[in-house]
């Protein structure tokens, strides 16, 4: 005899599942990392995450799979990263929900930043000047 879970697992489309996760994202103001891949066992689609929380809310996002894999941002920084521990930049794609700059730090965390402050231009504009 099959359990519940089994015999009530419902088909939901990818898109769909990448938005109910935008969704819950934003409303409970905390960004996690997640690896996503995909898996149809039974005719249904199953979500098998794999993820830790990161320290802070204004971290990317990262969704991944085979045909989608993307680092978003949620929110912003409200702090000034110093200088000299930022390490690179590069900017979310245009399919995520909002433009941001993700920073880099020489520790290896990502920080996502608001792209239209002025420290962020200066320090972009500074990064690129370094390449």
């Amino acid at each position: 005899m099959e359990g519940p879970a089994c015999s009530t697992m419902k088909s939901f489309p990818v898109g769909f599942l990448l938005l109910l996760i935008f969704i819950l994202s934003v409303h409970s103001g905390v960004a996690t990392r997640m690896e996503m891949s995909y898996s149809l066992p039974r005719g249904g689609l199953c979500r098998e995450t794999k993820g830790t929380p990161l320290l802070a809310p204004s971290s990317p996002c990262f969704l991944g799979g085979s045909d989608i894999a993307k680092f978003c941002c949620f929110k912003y920084s409200h702090k000034i990263l110093p200088w000299k521990s930022v390490h690179s930049y590069h900017l979310t794609r245009n399919s995520c929900p909002q433009q941001a700059v993700i920073f880099t730090t020489k520790k290896g965390h990502k920080v996502c930043a608001q792209p239209k402050e002025k420290w962020v231009r200066r320090y972009v504009s500074l990064l690129r000047k370094q390449q």
